[in-house]
């Protein structure tokens, strides 16, 4: 019976108070191989950088300045619900998700402030009170994000048709 690499590599690990200390210096953790102690190399542990699909846009930072969060708040007052939940009939304060189940996550037990309208870093449409709507944390990441990214709502009339006049369907 032979025994696999991916075996001896799990297998063959040995934690730091067991290494020499010569060895202790490298790593928290080194390769065994039989006979032989190698560090593992430090560039294996270095920090993985974000690709391009992980930078934030150069707008992000307006999310921080206490105009935008004052705005917010207040718009949270005036509309206190999920409107995506209410247009489907649901009464949702954040605390569900958008099918009903309780949220479970605490940091996402919160209305979150959406634009209607994507701003692309325009400040006046930015801090338009007008462009804001209180979305709950699904529809917020599953629908508005969806539908910034096709270009059209998802959503669907009592007779299946698309409501929205954008979507493919609704083109021709």
């Amino acid at each position: 019976m032979s025994v696999g690499r991916g075996f001896l590599d799990r297998a063959c690990r040995l934690p730091v108070y067991l290494l020499p200390s010569s060895q202790k210096r490298h790593r928290v953790e080194a390769n065994y191989s039989p006979g032989v102690m190698q560090p593992l190399r430090r560039s294996s542990f270095s920090k993985k950088t974000s690709g391009s699909a992980m930078k934030k846009p150069p707008w992000h930072s307006l999310y921080k300045k206490a105009d935008w969060l004052r705005l917010a708040e207040a718009h949270r007052l005036k509309e206190p619900l999920c409107r995506n939940c209410a247009r489907r009939g649901f009464l949702n304060d954040g605390t569900r998700r958008s099918n009903g189940a309780p949220q479970r996550f605490k940091r996402l037990r919160t209305l979150q402030v959406d634009h209607i309208i994507p701003h692309k870093g325009d400040l006046a449409l930015f801090y338009d009170p007008e462009n804001l709507q209180s979305l709950c944390a699904d529809c917020h990441a599953r629908d508005k994000q969806r539908e910034e990214r096709k270009g059209f709502s998802e959503e669907r009339g009592l007779d299946g048709w698309p409501l929205d006049p954008s979507h493919p369907a609704n083109r021709a």
